[in-house]
């Protein structure tokens, strides 16, 4: 069971957080799946937060892959 979004450090208007994925893409009968780490640097702005730095850990990526997007 994958875990929701944890706070890794938070300062007054900084806030970092990590958040696991499973990432799944079948074409035709071969499937990939892949486990992964989002990552968010958030700070705050007059008008909310805003995304200073978005970083992706795939942790199981054996091989080269081919282009994935991932919207997370």
């Amino acid at each position: 069971m994958l875990q929701p979004s944890r706070i890794e450090d938070e300062t007054g208007d900084e806030v970092r957080l990590r958040t696991p994925f499973l990432y799944v893409e079948a074409r035709g009968d071969s499937q990939i799946l892949l486990s992964g780490t989002a990552r968010h640097h958030l700070v705050r702005t007059p008008s909310g937060w805003a995304i200073r730095q978005k970083l992706i850990d795939l942790l199981n990526a054996a091989r080269a892959l081919p282009a994935i997007q991932l919207f997370i």
